[in-house]
C-alpha cells in the first residue's frame, strides 16, 4: 500500500479514508488467517470518525478564509473547536487499537513459528 501518499497536501484528505479501510481490511484478513474470531471491521468506524474530522476541520478552516464573518461567529467558533477536539479524541483512540491489534498480531506470529 502506497502510504507515502498521506503526505500530499489536499489528496491526503481522500487517501485517509483508504487507508484507513485497509488497515481494517488487513487487520480482519490476518485474524481470519488464524480463525480467530473478529469484528468485520476492527478500528475501521474509530478511523473514519477521525478522517471526517480532519476533513471538516479542512472545510472550516477554508470558509473561515473565504468568509471573514465566520471568524466572529462564536457558533461556528465553537463547532470549530468541538470538531479540532472530537478528531484528536478519536486520532488518539485509533492509534491505540491499531497498536493493540499489532502487538496481538505479533504474539500470534511467535506462536506460529514455535
Amino acid at each position: 500500500m502506497r502510504v507515502w501518499r498521506i503526505l500530499i497536501p489536499i489528496y491526503n484528505l481522500f487517501w485517509l479514508f483508504v487507508v484507513v479501510t485497509k488497515i481494517s481490511e488487513s487487520i480482519y484478513a490476518e485474524y481470519q488467517d488464524r480463525n480467530i474470531e473478529i469484528p468485520q471491521k476492527p478500528t475501521y468506524t474509530t478511523g473514519i470518525v477521525y478522517a471526517i474530522s480532519i476533513l471538516l476541520n479542512t472545510l472550516f478552516s477554508i470558509s473561515k478564509l473565504i468568509n471573514d464573518d465566520l471568524k466572529q461567529n462564536p457558533v461556528f467558533q465553537l463547532l470549530t473547536g468541538l470538531n479540532a477536539l472530537t478528531g484528536v479524541a478519536f486520532w488518539i483512540a485509533y492509534w491505540i487499537q491499531t497498536a493493540q491489534y499489532k502487538s496481538q498480531i505479533k504474539q500470534f506470529v511467535g506462536r506460529d513459528t514455535l
